[in-house]
C-alpha cells in the first residue's frame, strides 16, 4: 500500500469522505469502551520514493475525490459493479 505519507486521524478523514458527500451528520458515534483502538493511520513512502522514484500525486481528500468519484459512475444502485463501466477506465477483473 502507498500513500500520502501523512499522518490522518481516522476522524479527520469521515469528515472528508462526509464533505465529499455533502453528507452533514449531526454527531459521529465513537465506540468509548474500546480506548485502545487506532487513532491516526500513515504510511511510510520512503522506500517508494527511494527505489522507484514514486511520490503521490494526490492529497489524501482529492484521492478520495477521485475514488468516490469512481465509484458512484461505475456502481449501479445495487452496490454491483457496473462491467461496461470497468471496461471504459480499462480496469478488468
Amino acid at each position: 500500500n502507498l500513500g500520502t505519507g501523512t499522518r490522518y486521524k481516522i476522524k479527520e478523514v469521515v469528515e472528508m469522505i462526509c464533505e465529499i458527500l455533502n453528507w452533514k451528520p449531526k454527531e459521529f458515534a465513537f465506540e468509548k469502551d474500546k480506548p485502545v483502538g487506532v487513532l491516526s493511520r500513515a504510511l511510510d513512502n520512503s522506500n517508494a520514493k527511494k527505489l522507484l522514484g514514486w511520490e503521490p500525486k494526490f492529497s489524501l481528500k482529492d484521492g478520495l475525490d477521485k475514488t468516490i468519484e469512481w465509484y458512484l459512475k461505475t456502481h449501479k444502485t445495487s452496490g454491483k459493479i457496473n462491467d461496461s463501466a470497468l471496461l471504459e477506465h480499462n480496469f478488468t477483473s
